[in-house]
């Protein structure tokens, strides 16, 4: 799901309650979750949800709205569980869907870079989980995804990325999810050494 550009842009920096949302569900992503420390969880969540009120209360999209009002109630959720798996997947999709938002107010490669990462902490939540299914419909969407940045970094960085991403598509659409895990490492490795990154 994303806005139309540059129709939707509005030319404005991000608002600050929105930028408090990517931001709460970035620090989940970052190590709130995986270390379990529930109460600061919950207190980013608190944050959060306080900012998508504020935010909210202008022109937002209806369906993105709607979209991440029910991402922000299952991470609320997921967090009261102390379900680490689910607050990691309500998380990522609080995080896509504002940064759906930020279209508005950003250029869409930035935000598309940004996008980029969190598919690969996408597929690594649905490689552990084991469906091979989702995994193959993960890195479809990912190599769409990198083909809008692919510009951004250096042309060796670029050509190595793309055989990554094929191998990754093979692994992935063969089922095979060992593979595609080894190579999930591969790419994170690659994409923080690559210029721009």
């Amino acid at each position: 799901m994303a806005l139309a550009v540059p129709q939707a842009a509005l030319g404005e920096p991000v608002p600050a309650p929105l930028a408090t949302v990517t931001a709460g569900a970035t620090a989940l992503l970052d190590g709130i979750a995986t270390a379990e420390d529930w109460s600061a969880a919950s207190a980013t969540v608190a944050g959060m949800t306080a900012a998508w009120d504020a935010y909210r209360t202008g022109d937002v999209p209806t369906m993105l709205g709607i979209a991440i009002t029910d991402a922000l109630t299952a991470l609320d959720a997921a967090v009261v569980a102390n379900d680490g798996i689910g607050t990691q997947e309500a998380a990522i999709e609080v995080a896509q869907t504002s940064l759906d938002l930020q279209l508005r107010y950003q250029a869409p490669v930035d935000v598309d870079t940004v996008q980029f990462d969190l598919w690969t902490t996408r597929i690594a939540a649905d490689v552990a989980a084991g469906d091979g299914a989702v995994v193959a419909g993960d890195v479809a969407t990912l190599a769409w995804v990198w083909d809008r940045i692919a510009h951004t970094v250096t042309p060796k960085a670029a050509s190595s990325i793309d055989a990554m991403l094929d191998d990754f598509r093979i692994a992935a659409d063969g089922g095979d999810l060992g593979a595609a895990d080894v190579i999930l490492a591969d790419l994170r490795g690659l994409l923080a050494g690559a210029a721009r990154w």
